[in-house]
């Protein structure tokens, strides 16, 4: 049974008289011990998808399919029942971290209020805090405790979040853009961290770094809401089957910065959403799934590329 089954996931947003779908007909499976990249760039669906686990949807959004954590349906949990999985056995490691603390709040209260909000008593909070934060490479734990939010680089205030998160030993990790903002020695620091052995956890990256995306076994590639190719990392990347994976590669610094284009004409009903971009589309494109071996591709001429 797998840790997190996402099944024919939809959601859409009612903006006045419109509707906007973002995700449409997602599906994924984590298993335990799992480390799997959820890449696009923004736009493509990548945090509603975690908001939509989390059920921190807005208010206009409109979604059904099914969300199935640990053998539960997330669905059918009372509010209590919610809250206690999201404090205790699957959290989210948020975008912003900047604007994720309380500025006006010292790190270890935060970090211990986050603890005891997960059932483990007070008297132990504070040394569950500083064990993890001298996990997570602060050698004086007790100092970071002491300290305010804005007193901490980028680099510590991530790190910072991963120890408050990993304090209560959840499951399932679903880190929202960790690198994002750090410089190349930092963010490679955090990606060790986040994906160290130490925590026993499964972890969902969303990023549209690739490079972050690579230190995943396995790698999921979204494009206008929907999975377009999904498989072994080292595949994916050694060799991407669906235009738009390819797009993102050659889009890399190292390519070359080569940009995908748009076309002027607009998506038939039933179309590859990716068929606009695409320089090889043809009357047979769909959003049908095939499959490659331990690949999943949305495209037709995957085996042709």
């Amino acid at each position: 049974m797998s840790l997190l089954h996402i099944d024919n996931l939809n959601v859409s947003f009612r903006i006045k008289d419109d509707i906007f779908h973002v995700v449409k007909d997602f599906f994924i499976d984590v298993e335990s011990g799992d480390r799997i990249a959820l890449v696009g760039e923004s736009g493509s669906g990548k945090s509603v998808v975690a908001s939509a686990i989390f059920g921190i949807l807005e208010r206009n959004a409109i979604s059904d399919g099914s969300i199935v954590f640990d053998g539960r349906d997330l669905s059918g949990l009372t509010r209590t029942e919610f809250d206690l999985i999201r404090r205790k056995e699957m959290v989210l490691i948020p975008q912003n971290i900047s604007q994720a603390w309380d500025p006006l709040i010292k790190i270890g209260k935060q970090m211990m209020e986050f603890i005891t909000a997960s059932g483990i008593p007070k008297a132990e909070a504070k040394e569950r805090a500083e064990e993890f934060l001298l996990k997570c490479g602060f050698e004086e734990p007790h100092k970071i405790m002491d300290t305010y939010p804005h007193r901490l680089s980028g680099g510590m205030s991530q790190r910072a979040m991963i120890a408050m998160c990993m304090s209560v030993r959840p499951k399932l990790v679903v880190a929202d853009e960790p690198t994002k903002g750090l410089d190349e020695s930092v963010r490679e620091n955090v990606l060790d961290l986040l994906m160290s052995d130490e925590w026993n956890a499964s972890i969902l990256m969303i990023t549209h770094d690739i490079y972050s995306a690579s230190r995943c076994e396995r790698i999921m590639v979204m494009y206008s809401g929907r999975s377009v190719e999904s498989g072994i990392s080292s595949d994916v990347l050694g060799r991407p089957m669906h235009p738009y994976t390819k797009g993102l590669m050659d889009s890399e610094p190292s390519k070359g910065l080569k940009a995908i284009l748009f076309a002027s004409r607009d998506i038939e009903p039933g179309e590859c959403s990716f068929a606009n971009r695409c320089i090889y589309s043809d009357e047979k494109c769909t959003n049908d799934c095939i499959r490659y071996g331990d690949r999943e591709v949305r495209c037709h001429r995957a085996g042709d590329l």
